[in-house]
């Protein structure tokens, strides 16, 4: 984390009637699934933003914007796809690995959770797992393993 960048506190952006019911469900959902748990304060506050899923139901957003600003990048170069190539030549089986909601099944480190705080028309709550929106950043327990980064990867099978 950059020392130089100040915490934000943003505030609570209005939030429609209509859609409270339902962002007060999914807030119930990712406390009960262990995703988020409810705080009582937070140096980073950053307001949600609330989108209708075209399938119907919403999807709860966290503008974290402000907070990524602190996050210092992380500099691991990606593959070029030249050598991608070269790793696959021989395979004969392809697959890829994609997880639903996939950020949220990575947790979060203890001392990295202040930067994730929202607010709601519930409260102040922060992410136990790894939030949609988060500036990249290695994953503790995944180094070496395609840079430690949440990616869809592909998995091959070279020739026996």
């Amino acid at each position: 984390m950059q020392n130089n960048v100040m915490p934000v506190r943003q505030k609570l952006r209005c939030l429609p009637f209509s859609v409270r019911e339902a962002v007060s469900e999914e807030l119930r959902k990712l406390v009960q699934k262990d995703i988020i748990e409810e705080i009582n304060f937070s140096e980073w506050v950053s307001p949600t933003v609330v989108t209708q899923k075209k399938g119907g139901g919403i999807r709860l957003c966290v503008d974290l914007r402000e907070p990524n600003k602190a996050i210092v990048i992380d500099s691991h170069p990606l593959p070029h796809i030249e050598e991608v190539f070269a790793e696959l030549c021989g395979a004969k089986m392809f697959s890829t690995l994609d997880l639903q909601s996939a950020y949220h099944q990575v947790m979060l480190q203890e001392d990295s959770r202040d930067l994730t705080a929202f607010i709601t028309h519930e409260g102040l709550f922060h992410f136990k797992h790894v939030p949609y929106g988060l500036t990249s950043h290695r994953i503790s327990g995944l180094e070496g393993t395609s840079g430690g980064h949440l990616v869809q990867s592909p998995v091959f099978a070279p020739d026996p």
